[in-house]
């Protein structure tokens, strides 16, 4: 390190001449010639520069290491390239890095039960691209793995390692007073990986094939007309195609439209297909009713949902008014002996006066045996009121006999000139199942191949639909493992009152999804590759370094020691010389180190950065000089170092006079660079300086 002088601004023009000043010797008759050099006193801007040495260089924000051993795969960076959020990086065994905008770097493996920051940043990241997960927070949960398993799948991701199919056995446990249980009393179901071997890196999940778009011939119809529902292929297919569609709405399947199929069928080497909705004509004064047909993706994955995948078709009431249709419903579809069942008359409207309804009472059960005979075989709905209902006693008769029904119809009649009448769409006939007062008999159906990540279930069928809430028992056993290989289950499922079916859900696990720190690889992008250490086909092992990130931008750093370092402090003023393309940049010291490293040989070394004006080319690690103005003296009287003569008395100057003799002067010095010495006092500026003195033939004596 070096110090130097910065050009003076505003100096005098420089006045050397040489003075020949004869005096005689005391001890010589002889002339002794002194030839002496004067300067004239000047005005300058004087600094004091401390010189030092710095690099140019991309401050690193994350060293990459490999997570587990393998073989470098793919690269699809290089160093000093500057990428993109979504940019796959590199990938080992064919698990990518893909760069991801988050706050801090990943450093742990995740999987279901992690807790911490780190999950909530990787569901907040899941979330961003569009995964869905319905409660962000820092715990690790199934949905976080389904939702990392998508994204996993669609970045092409292998397994682990390869899985065995493993089976989940339901088998069901006796109550005696609430069941029996029949021959068909357990179920299976294999768990096989989430896709086969020979497809791991493609996305189960994701649907391929032809876009599938649906239409209709019109938007609206009115009851019993017909509306053609159309499906169309975006491209020809080569064989046939199943499309699965589902239907809701406002209007009742069964009641205001013919029941339609679950599915149509797309013929080889066609683009179309189409169905025809038949609606029905009833006797209710109604408003428009909506009918939603959505096209549902398919199961097997073999078609995607085109632009316009639902279609909403307005049915219009085509009643001409004076009918009302009157519906009878079962409050329960099954009783017991010994208890009452309701059924239930609804007009489709309200009418102005009392309308009487006419019942017929039939079916297998007989009456005054198995059931109290109203009565009375006509009820009345009253004015204002829509409808009624009708209680029958239910005889417990003691013995043991087969299930028998009760059925009620209501007759068409007329009453103060309003109509009832059984017309489509109204449904004038209900029945109820009597049952002995044995328990049911449960048997378990269900099981199959279950492809891990996915839900299955177990359905528990009853001969007869329970009377009140059953709670019944049944055992899981087999090779897979609860809580790894699918979600744990109770052991009891409800079946509810009414109800002659419940359902026990299986859910597969994807086991083998987890989480490494550098599936996704965190920064503010877009961020420039630094060092890369691999090549494609590389072989790791976990640790090894990769690459390192650096920002996109070059920092000017400047290295000192320990006694330049007391000399500098932030805010200083510097000029930058670069190696690179010889530019020179004007900046201040923005930051420096409090506390010093050790350097190779053990000695203490403290860096700063430098903020320069206005853009630079630069390469990281090229070499630079930075002058630091440690202090600067603006327009003082300024004379050459070499005039100054140092003595007990102080620092003095010889000055010439005017009559040809010299002066010692005494001064007060102040900033001194290497060659000019700033002059506090002593000097009023027009003088001239003594700088040196010769002697003819001998060496001069100081005058």
């Amino acid at each position: 390190m070096k110090r130097k002088v910065l050009s003076a601004a505003g100096a005098v023009a420089v006045i050397v001449v040489a003075v020949l000043v004869g005096r005689m010797s005391s001890s010589s008759s002889s002339d002794n010639d002194l030839l002496i050099t004067p300067r004239a006193v000047e005005r300058r801007t004087l600094s004091d520069i401390l010189t030092v040495n710095g690099e140019v260089r991309r401050d690193e924000i994350l060293r990459v290491l490999s997570p587990l051993d393998g073989r470098v795969s793919e690269l699809g960076v290089e160093e000093g390239q500057s990428i993109e959020a979504g940019t796959r990086v590199f990938a080992i065994d064919g698990r990518a890095s893909v760069a991801v905008n988050g706050d801090f770097a990943f450093y742990r493996t995740l999987q279901v039960g992690s807790e911490g920051r780190d999950v909530q940043q990787l569901e907040e990241i899941l979330v961003e691209l569009g995964y869905e997960i319905s409660n962000v927070d820092t715990l690790f949960t199934e949905e976080t793995r389904t939702a990392l398993a998508q994204w996993q799948n669609e970045q092409g991701y292998g397994t682990i390692a390869a899985e065995t199919e493993e089976t989940v056995t339901a088998t069901l446990l006796p109550n005696a007073s609430g069941y029996t249980v029949g021959r068909a009393n357990s179920a299976a179901f294999t768990i096989v990986p989430s896709e086969p071997q020979s497809l791991r890196g493609r996305p189960s999940f994701a649907p391929t094939g032809p876009k599938i778009s649906i239409s209709y011939s019109s938007d609206r119809t009115v009851e019993g007309e017909s509306t053609t529902i159309g499906f169309t292929s975006d491209t020809r297919l080569t064989e046939d195609l199943t499309i699965d569609f589902s239907i809701s709405g406002t209007a009742t399947e069964g009641t205001d439209y013919e029941r339609p199929p679950r599915t149509v069928i797309m013929p080889s080497n066609s683009q179309f297909t189409s169905f025809d909705l038949k609606t029905y004509t009833d006797d209710v004064l109604e408003g428009d009713e909506e009918i939603v047909i959505s096209v549902m993706t398919g199961t097997g994955g073999n078609y995607q949902l085109g632009s316009r995948n639902k279609i909403r078709l307005v049915v219009q009431d085509g009643t001409a008014g004076g009918a009302r249709a009157i519906n009878i419903t079962a409050g329960d579809t099954k009783t017991d002996e010994g208890k009452t069942t309701v059924f239930t008359l609804r007009a489709s409207a309200a009418a102005d006066r009392d309308m009487t309804v006419k019942l017929q009472y039939g079916g297998t059960a007989q009456p005054d045996v198995d059931f109290v005979t109203p009565t009375n075989d006509q009820l009345t709905i009253r004015a204002g009121t829509m409808s009624t209902d009708v209680p029958v006693k239910i005889l417990d008769d003691g013995r043991s006999e087969t299930r028998e029904t009760l059925i009620l119809t209501v007759l068409p009649t007329t009453t103060n000139d309003i109509r009832t009448s059984s017309v489509p769409g109204s449904q004038p006939t209900a029945s109820v199942e009597i049952r002995s007062g044995e328990t049911p008999e449960l048997t378990l159906t269900g099981g199959g191949r279950l492809s891990e990540g996915r839900s299955g279930s177990f359905v528990i069928v009853a001969d007869e639909a329970v009377s009140e809430n059953t709670s019944i028992n049944y055992q899981i056993a087999g090779t897979a493992t609860p809580g790894v290989d699918y979600q744990v289950l109770t052991g009891t499922v409800i079946m509810r009152a009414g109800s002659d079916r419940a359902s026990i859900p299986v859910r597969a696990l994807d086991d083998d999804v987890v989480f490494q720190p550098t599936d996704m690889l965190v920064a503010q992008w877009p961020v420039v590759v630094g060092d890369v250490a691999v090549e494609v086909g590389d072989q790791l092992v976990r640790g090894t370094p990769i690459l390192a990130l650096s920002e996109s931008t070059f920092t000017i750093v400047l290295t000192v020691g320990a006694a330049e370092r007391a000399e500098l402090e932030v805010g200083q003023v510097v000029e930058v010389d670069l190696t690179v393309g010889d530019q020179i940049l004007s900046g201040t010291i923005a930051t420096l180190d409090e506390s010093a490293t050790l350097g190779p040989n053990g000695e203490e070394i403290f860096e700063g950065t430098v903020q320069v004006s206005g853009e630079f080319a630069g390469v990281d690690g090229a070499s630079v000089t930075v002058d630091v103005t440690l202090s600067e003296a603006v327009d003082v009287l300024a004379v050459p170092v070499a005039s100054v003569l140092r003595t007990a008395d102080g620092d003095v100057v010889r000055v010439v006079n005017d009559q040809g003799t010299i002066t010692r002067v005494p001064i007060t010095i102040g900033l001194i660079d290497r060659e000019w010495a700033e002059i506090v006092t002593g000097l009023r500026g027009d003088e001239l300086v003594i700088v040196d003195v010769e002697t003819e033939g001998r060496v001069a004596q100081t005058p």
